[in-house]
C-alpha cells in the first residue's frame, strides 16, 4: 500500500528532461496532445471513394491528400504528412462489400465445387470446360495412375452408356472475384485436381502464380483511380 501510494505521489510530479549528446531524454514516456481527428468513413467501392473525393474536397485540397492501395481488397484515403507530429489521418477506407471467395488449396465434393466456380469466377472458355469436364466425371472411374503432375486423365460419361478417358488440363488460367467489381478480374493460374474416395470423387485448385496476382489487382486499382481523380498522390 505504501508502495503505491509512493509511486503514485510519483506520478503527479513533473518529468524530468536532461539531454545528452544533443538528444533529449525524459524519464517517462510522453504523449503529445493531438488536435482532434476526422472520424474514417468506410467505403465499400471504388467508384464510392471517387464520389466521396470529388464531393467533399475541393481542387486545390487534392494535392495534400494521398491514396494508398494496400492490397487487392483495401484502399485508405489518407492526409499528407503531418510534420510535427509525424502522422497521418485516414479520411476514408474503402474495403470489398462481400469477401466471399472461393476457397483454393481445398478438395470439395463436385456439387458445390461447380456451385462455387459458377458464383465465384468470371466464367471464361477456361472455366466452361472445367464445368464440362468436371460435370461428367463418373464416380467410380476416376483414375490417377496415369498422373505425371501436370496431367491428369480421368474417366468421363460421353452421351449415356460410354465413358471415354479426359486430361484435365494443368495449369489453367481463370479469374476469380479477388479485388474490386469495378476493375477486371486479375487472370492467374491454377492446378486443378480430381481424386477419389470411397466411391466418390472431390476436386480441388491450388493457387500456382506465387500471388502475383495481388500486385496485378493493386496495379488496376491505381490505373482507375488515376483515370477518374486528378491532383492526387497514388501509391501501390
Amino acid at each position: 500500500m505504501i508502495k503505491s501510494a509512493i509511486e503514485k505521489i510519483l506520478g503527479l510530479s513533473a518529468p524530468t528532461i536532461t539531454e545528452h549528446d544533443g538528444i533529449e531524454y525524459a524519464d517517462r514516456q510522453l504523449f503529445p496532445i493531438k488536435p482532434p481527428q476526422p472520424a474514417r468513413l468506410e467505403i465499400k467501392s471504388l467508384s464510392g471513394l471517387v464520389d466521396y473525393v470529388r464531393a467533399c474536397t475541393k481542387q486545390e485540397e487534392r494535392n495534400n491528400l494521398v491514396i494508398h492501395a494496400e492490397g487487392p481488397d483495401s484502399v485508405y484515403l489518407l492526409t499528407k504528412l503531418d510534420m510535427i507530429f509525424q502522422t497521418r489521418d485516414c479520411l476514408a477506407h474503402c474495403s470489398l462489400f462481400e469477401d466471399r471467395r472461393f476457397t483454393f488449396g481445398q478438395f470439395m465434393d463436385v456439387e458445390n465445387f461447380i456451385i462455387s466456380l459458377q458464383s465465384h469466377f468470371v466464367q471464361t472458355e477456361t472455366s466452361k470446360k472445367i464445368l464440362q469436364i468436371v460435370g461428367n466425371i463418373k464416380c467410380e472411374t476416376v483414375q490417377t495412375s496415369e498422373d505425371d503432375g501436370t496431367t491428369q486423365r480421368v474417366a468421363a460419361k460421353q452421351g449415356t452408356v460410354m465413358v471415354k478417358e479426359v486430361s484435365v488440363p494443368n495449369p489453367v488460367s481463370l479469374k476469380p472475384f479477388r479485388t474490386f467489381r469495378e476493375l477486371d478480374q486479375p487472370e492467374s493460374a491454377f492446378v486443378l485436381r480430381v481424386k477419389s474416395d470411397s466411391g466418390r470423387f472431390s476436386c480441388a485448385l491450388f493457387e500456382a502464380d506465387g500471388s502475383e496476382w495481388k500486385l496485378d489487382a493493386m496495379a488496376r486499382i491505381k490505373t482507375y483511380l488515376e483515370k477518374e481523380i486528378k491532383d492526387i498522390a497514388i501509391i501501390a
